[in-house]
């Protein structure tokens, strides 16, 4: 949250548990960046692997994250989550791939990134990767469709977040990539709150956790899903215009 502290505004109004930001600047507001941050702390689940290509080599390992929550009979319960994280930087490259050992424990600050890969019978599947316990996601974009009520009771509002980066393609031009996040809200008094008052279009922040599971889709056909579990969604409102503006 200190992040956004640089051009905002205290927070001038509660809607629930909803923080309302206004921006007190306007080319802040124009040219704010999206925010796709990833902080994971657990242990390494399979050993590093070299892959890639030799013009962009890669590492990647597999890592365990744990959550304790409470199901609905009130007992508690553990999750255990596992994602594929991958090392691009030339010398932390190396470092993983020498150094780091199955059940050893660690630290990723990354990303998420959304692909595909093709297994061994040729199929391509969906993949989520952590470009690079505690299982922290930061998100700041724009809500890509009005929230929905999903779930059993319709005790989940569901949306879409989108958030930008640039990258540099392998001819080595700018490019602006694009992900789209799907954020799931639980807390009672909160997912009413992101139902009520986010609109399409809206630029939020949210925090949470950085799940894996199974939607169907209208044929009745499962596919891997990622979701972000949200802990907090604050909105990001530009100024309001005062009269003599």
């Amino acid at each position: 949250m200190a992040a956004l502290r640089a051009g905002f505004q205290k927070t001038v109004r509660f809607i629930g548990p909803i923080k309302r930001f206004y921006v007190t600047d306007d080319a802040a507001w124009k040219n704010a960046p999206s925010i796709n941050q990833v902080f994971l702390l657990g242990r390494v689940g399979s050993g590093p692997q070299s892959r890639g290509t030799e013009q962009n080599p890669v590492t990647v390992f597999t890592m365990a994250t744990n959550t304790t929550f409470k199901d609905m009979n009130g007992d508690f319960k553990q999750r255990t989550e596992w994602h594929r994280v991958s090392v691009f930087k030339p010398h932390l490259r190396e470092n993983v791939y020498n150094y780091l050992n199955k059940g050893q424990r660690c630290f990723v600050q990354g990303k998420i990134g959304y692909g595909q890969v093709t297994d061994a019978t040729g199929t391509t599947r969906n993949t989520t990767t952590v470009f690079a316990g505690l299982n922290k996601v930061t998100l700041m974009g724009r809500a890509g469709n009005k929230p929905v009520r999903q779930g059993t009771d319709k005790k989940a509002t569901v949306f879409n977040l989108a958030t930008n980066s640039i990258e540099m393609d392998e001819n080595g031009e700018m490019k602006k990539r694009t992900d789209w996040h799907r954020i799931a809200v639980f807390k009672p008094h909160l997912q009413e709150s992101v139902y009520n008052y986010l609109q399409k279009g809206q630029r939020c922040l949210v925090q949470g956790q950085l799940t894996y599971g199974e939607v169907k889709d209208f044929a009745g056909v499962s596919h891997p899903s990622t979701t972000i579990f949200a802990e907090q969604v604050v909105l990001l409102l530009p100024r309001k215009k005062k009269e003599d503006d």
